[in-house]
């Protein structure tokens, strides 16, 4: 008799707790109901949304995202490939195709008053010489004198963009927000060539 007493309370706190569980899931529905602009953000409002909380929380925590927040119009890429008048670079932007409609693939112009400028890595005898110069300048050095300048370590020339080669990494500065452009307008390109 004692065990079907415990059998009989366990299945009436079961019911009562599943009652209660179906009173609880009711409620939370007919207040949802109740403000349909309300029901997306009780679970997330999907990737998108989750995406762009994720990259305000990463820029909030990056000194070089955050730098960014104001306008990017500086940026440096590797590049893909070379027209007459355009080169294709991939970038490195916190983005996703997904959800701001542009990849990090970008078609780049020069503005009508834009320059191309090529930096060539020097030869390395040609470098180690121009060092040893550098350096009898240093120990030479008088105070009442202006300091030397240490030669640097590529050749720069004036170029057009069609002398940009793939494989060539670029620094593109545009006047305007290139961050979300699907094509740049560059006011100036500097692309940089390592030698074979």
């Amino acid at each position: 008799m004692l065990f079907k007493k415990t059998s009989s309370s366990s299945r009436n706190l079961l019911t009562v707790l599943a009652l209660a569980l179906f009173i609880v899931a009711l409620s939370l529905v007919i207040l949802t109901s109740l403000n349909p602009a309300k029901k997306m953000n009780i679970f997330g409002g999907g990737f998108a949304d989750g995406y762009k909380a994720a990259r305000v929380q990463a820029i909030k925590l990056s000194p070089q995202l955050s730098m960014n927040q104001g306008g990017m119009n500086i940026a440096t890429a590797k590049v893909t490939a070379v027209s007459d008048n355009s080169i294709t670079v991939e970038t490195n932007f916190f983005v996703d195709e997904r959800v701001d409609g542009v990849g990090n693939t970008r078609k780049v112009t020069l503005a009508k008053d834009g320059k191309v400028q090529i930096r060539t890595q020097k030869d390395s005898s040609v470098f180690a010489e121009e060092n040893k110069n550098f350096q009898a300048k240093i120990n030479s050095f008088k105070i009442s004198e202006k300091l030397p300048t240490p030669p640097p370590p590529y050749e720069t020339k004036e170029g057009k963009l069609s002398e940009i080669a793939v494989g060539d990494m670029v620094t593109i500065q545009s006047d305007s927000d290139i961050h979300l452009a699907p094509e740049i307008s560059a006011k100036e390109i500097d692309a940089s060539r390592m030698t074979q």
